[in-house]
């Protein structure tokens, strides 16, 4: 998955595996700032990820090493 940085409504920042693109076209930052909206509202805050990561902890502890 490639990732990116939005800074303004002007410009993201998109990283691949090669390269690193700077993308101006209003109808292309349209589609960063969905995206990252959707990314947002996926995500978990507070508390909420505190137990994410602790129930993290708990599941990889039970896993013998191999």
């Amino acid at each position: 998955m490639d990732s990116f940085s939005l800074f303004d409504d002007k410009l993201a920042l998109v990283e691949t595996y090669s390269a690193e693109l700077s993308v101006s076209q209003p109808r292309e930052i349209e589609l960063y700032a969905k995206a990252f909206n959707l990314l947002q509202q996926a995500a978990v805050y507070g508390t909420a990820v505190r137990d994410l990561i602790f129930t993290a902890i708990q599941h990889f502890d039970r896993i013998p090493p191999q």
